[in-house]
């Protein structure tokens, strides 16, 4: 009896999965009749290894972060993961629609230094971006008076900026639970604290002052992040801001929320991460949507060159 049983069920089991089969594969079949368009390009994409400039095939992404990593390799500030720089590619051949041509400014003193130039070179080539770069705050104004960016990128500290040291942060207030250089350590610690509450004390109360110090006479990357948060407009009209500074590792995050590193990896991510959030509205077009004709010119959703 038991026999019989285990059998039936054995037979009722094979006969509810091939049925799952022939269900499933209806399913898919209907699909793809309803979506062949969007079929094909998506298979063109992914035979030919190439979307929007994006190629992305395994290769591709191997070689493109190997490239980077050697360019950047001699610069021990900058912090650097292969695996996460490939995410970084991947996440943005499936965004590609969103980020191609979104243009970046850059503010950085030294912009031909060799990481600077190897990241600006990899946002152009391989993530099919526009970077404009500038030394100065007031270089960086003048162009975001003359054009729209998606996205800032700047540096932290700049010597022989004009503005440097010259803005109080109200509204982007920082804090460093740490002296990013050494030397800055004996220029705000007190002898005579030294002496009387010993060195780990004394470098705290130091570090007490070099944070009331940066807020009040800010550098000039912060300030410049300050004058743009206070400035008058809605978010969505200011560009985004991301510091990118080997000094960041001791940077608490900010007031104001944006994202400070000195992470190679993490900068590319949050590149793609910003501008994907950015241009949402591209993204929720269906690439197999046809355009619709109007007679009015629609406004571009973006920034291009």
């Amino acid at each position: 009896m038991l026999t019989i049983v285990s059998s039936a069920l054995e037979t009722l089991f094979n006969v509810m999965t091939s049925l799952f089969k022939i269900v499933l594969a209806a399913t898919v079949a209907v699909w793809i009749i309803n979506h062949q368009e969007f079929l094909e390009k998506w298979l063109w994409g992914l035979t030919g290894g190439e979307v929007f400039g994006f190629k992305f095939t395994r290769e591709t992404i191997d070689q493109d972060a190997a490239n980077l990593e050697a360019a950047v390799k001699s610069n021990s500030l900058y912090l650097f993961d292969e695996r996460a720089v490939k995410t970084a590619l991947v996440r943005a051949s499936r965004i590609a629609p969103a980020i191609v041509h979104s243009r970046i400014l850059w503010v950085d003193d030294k912009p031909n230094e060799i990481v600077n130039a190897a990241i600006a070179d990899f946002l152009e080539q391989t993530l099919k971006l526009i970077v404009v770069q500038v030394p100065t705050t007031a270089e960086a104004l003048e162009a975001m008076r003359i054009s729209p960016f998606d996205l800032l990128i700047t540096n932290i500290w700049r010597p022989k900026d004009p503005d440097n040291r010259q803005r109080k942060l109200d509204r982007c207030r920082v804090h460093y639970f740490d002296f990013p250089d050494p030397s800055l350590t004996k220029a705000f610690m007190k002898a005579d604290e030294l002496q009387q509450y010993g060195a780990e004390m004394a470098k705290s109360r130091a570090l007490v002052r070099f944070n009331e110090e940066q807020n009040t006479h800010s550098p000039a990357g912060f300030g410049m992040a300050e004058m743009l948060v206070s400035a008058p407009g809605t978010n969505s009209s200011k560009p985004e801001i991301i510091f990118f500074s080997a000094a960041s590792a001791e940077v608490a995050r900010p007031v104001c929320g944006y994202k400070i590193t000195n992470r190679i990896d993490v900068l590319l991510n949050s590149i793609v991460s910003v501008l994907g959030e950015r241009h949402a509205d591209v993204l929720a077009k269906k690439p197999w949507e046809p355009e619709k004709p109007s007679s009015v010119e629609p406004k571009s959703p973006r920034s291009r060159r």
